[in-house]
């Protein structure tokens, strides 16, 4: 029996796909089991960036960023400002301005290691100041705290106590609507 050309191909062609389905049989569950490895390794690492950036949060919590204090005429630093124009003890706490000096700029003023209470104590103090104080919390949670506003303004329109936690929930009316971390 002689072989065509043609009938070799035939043969040919259908071993190979024999083969082929016989090895696409072995390979497939190995791809879908690194497929879902892959996927569980995702997932882990987005939970560990989230605790970083919680974690960071929480260590930050304790800073307090001061805006609207303008630039002094001559070269004083930060924490001479503070002690001489709002009369602030600021004991050993690191104090700098962020930011790059600009002209008739008025660079946000960092005050590192105050606890809560300390803070609103401050806030009082400085009451009658035209002085806007935040917490100096990370990027990602800046982020995070700006897209709940709509809602919160909405809710507070409608009569509602509404306020974002800490890092980035917005509770209205005691029960959180949206938590972003």
């Amino acid at each position: 029996m002689a072989l065509t050309l043609e009938s070799f191909s035939t043969l040919l062609d259908t071993k190979l796909d024999t083969k082929l389905a016989s090895l696409l049989e072995k390979i497939n569950p190995r791809f879908e089991a690194i497929e879902s490895d892959i996927i569980e390794v995702k997932e882990q690492i987005t939970s560990f960036q989230r605790r970083v950036i919680l974690s960071e949060a929480e260590f930050r919590s304790n800073n307090v960023l001061i805006f609207g204090i303008p630039e002094p005429s001559k070269k004083e630093s930060a924490r001479h400002q503070l002690q001489d124009m709002l009369g602030l003890d600021l004991g050993d706490r690191d104090c700098f301005r962020l930011g790059r000096y600009k002209e008739e700029s008025k660079r946000p003023v960092l005050v590192k290691n105050y606890s809560r209470t300390e803070k609103w104590g401050l806030q009082k103090d400085l009451l009658g100041e035209k002085l806007v104080f935040s917490d100096d919390l990370p990027q990602e949670v800046r982020t995070a705290r700006k897209e709940p506003i709509p809602k919160l303004k909405a809710a507070r329109s409608e009569g509602k106590k509404a306020r974002i936690g800490f890092p980035a929930n917005l509770r209205v009316d005691g029960v959180i609507e949206i938590r972003n971390f």
